[in-house]
């Protein structure tokens, strides 16, 4: 026998449904009605009834033909655990595949465990499941037609080769790992119409490039037909109190599965506004973190009708890179209160090969560009793959100034640009690459700017660049004195 059984099941069918209902939403409804009973909390004991909220969830599944991919974004206490275990044992046992399949992945193998606990709770909760089903530790098998209902670990070595059928179902998705969903969808299709259940709340910033949520999303939003999305999110207005939205964004739970006081309970200042609105309003949050740079405050200071005028005294900042990263140019005019723009950004796209690098001949020319135009005080740079292009321009008169992004002394440029920004004592363009930039950037607790992950595409260096301009400029505003160079005054 083996290890962790508990109980061998009978092969004999259940029982007949007394009213026909066909195959769809009205059956699964009926179906869990008859056959399972709430195992523990409000109303435990009674049979389970699903709401509507629940079967919007599940339209991918239960309506019509069936989707490849049903990708479900909703707030947390929705209830989305006991949809899934129902669901799980509705298509065992009413909509049986001959030797079926059906994995339950959560972002953790603890979190696949509890979910299977779900469904082994309606099983021991209910005599006519309970004798119909063998329980092992990690499964349960129904032997009426070989159906497994697996607790499945996330990692891709779990999944790889599962003949998956009918569906998968992975909970948390924002949390999965984006080969261990790649795994598990192409052990789809050995058999008709089979698929993947996703459902999970947006994720947070550290993830969006790790997982594949936010991509489903996307694709979904752009047509794509193999791809069905339900998303419950609060729309209403952008006030995060704001109670409409929340009825909003449940949709129905709201005095159903969850109470609208432990929704009050949890709202800010008991948790951080970005938290509340990610996990109660299901909205897609920059960070979870301190913005570095809050895009509300860098709104505040576009002025895209103003510009540096040619001839005026300016700083370049410089961010450099060669490869994955992006190397931007930012200019500063000296002054008390300087004003921003972006003077180049080269940057890796999605679509850009592998082997793209920084066209450093490109910046170089750029920065020549600016001399001519400007008088260019310093041109300030953070040398770390741009020692050369440095010492080129050094060679050609240009006025040279290395500027470290680390340490105490980017540290204090951090918190002043920082300062400026929150206080409104500067002025930009406005450019939206700027705004995409700053916003990108987190406090980091040593004061300076920071990814939300090491493995985020979202680039912060106009922000770096910035700052080293804003360091430089601002300084020399206090100055006032000190060596004016350019190329046109050197001619």
């Amino acid at each position: 026998m083996p290890r962790g059984l508990k109980k061998a099941g009978s092969s004999e069918p259940l029982p007949p449904l007394e009213v026909d209902h066909g195959h769809g939403p009205e059956r699964f409804t009926a179906w869990c009605r008859r056959f399972l009973t709430v195992p523990r909390g409000h109303g435990a004991g009674e049979p389970l009834t699903v709401h509507p909220f629940q079967l919007r969830m599940l339209s991918g599944v239960l309506g019509g033909a069936p989707k490849r991919h049903s990708v479900v974004v909703a707030p947390r206490g929705m209830s989305k655990s006991t949809t899934m275990a129902a669901l799980a044992l509705y298509l065992a046992f009413d909509q049986p595949v001959p030797g079926g399949f059906i994995p339950l992945i959560g972002p953790t193998e603890a979190g696949s465990f509890r979910l299977l606990a779900t469904v082994k709770r309606f099983v021991e909760s209910s005599s006519e499941l309970a004798e119909r089903v063998t329980l092992y530790r990690d499964r349960l098998i129904i032997p009426a037609s070989g159906t497994e209902i697996v607790a499945m670990p996330p990692t891709v070595t779990a999944v790889e080769g599962s003949d998956i059928a009918p569906l998968a179902i992975v909970d948390e998705i924002g949390f999965i790992p984006s080969d261990v969903y790649e795994s598990a969808l192409l052990s789809c299709g050995k058999r008709p119409n089979t698929g993947i259940l996703a459902i999970g709340t947006p994720c947070q910033p550290k993830y969006v490039d790790t997982t594949p949520l936010r991509g489903l999303i996307d694709a979904a939003r752009a047509g794509d037909p193999d791809i069905h999305y339900v998303e419950f999110a609060a729309t209403h207005c952008d006030d995060w109190s704001c109670l409409d939205c929340l009825r909003e964004a449940y949709d129905g739970a709201i005095g159903t599965v969850i109470a609208l006081d432990d929704l009050r309970a949890s709202m800010p200042p008991k948790v951080s506004e970005a938290e509340f609105r990610r996990t109660r309003r299901a909205e897609w949050v920059q960070n979870t973190a301190e913005s570095f740079i809050p895009a509300d405050s860098w709104d505040l200071l576009g002025d895209p009708d103003g510009s540096i005028s040619d001839g005026a005294d300016v700083v370049i900042g410089v961010d450099g890179s060669i490869s994955g990263d992006a190397t931007a140019l930012v200019l500063a005019s000296v002054a008390d209160e300087p004003r921003f723009e972006l003077l180049g950004l080269w940057e890796k796209r999605r679509d850009d090969a592998d082997s793209w690098r920084v066209p450093l001949l490109d910046v170089e020319q750029a920065i020549r560009a600016a001399c001519r135009r400007y008088r260019v005080r310093e041109v300030a740079a953070d040398p770390a793959h741009f020692e050369r292009t440095l010492q080129v321009l050094h060679a050609e008169g240009l006025p040279i100034s290395r500027f470290p992004f680390t340490g105490s002394r980017a540290k204090s440029a951090a918190a002043d640009y920082r300062g400026a920004v929150l206080a409104g004592l500067l002025s930009h363009s406005g450019d939206p690459d700027m705004r995409r930039h700053h916003t990108n950037a987190i406090l980091a607790p040593s004061g300076l700017p920071e990814k939300t992950s090491r493995k985020s595409k979202r680039h912060i260096d106009v922000l770096a660049a910035a700052i080293i301009a804003h360091s430089r400029a601002s300084w020399l505003a206090r100055k006032r004195t000190g060596r004016v160079m350019s190329i046109r005054r050197k001619r």
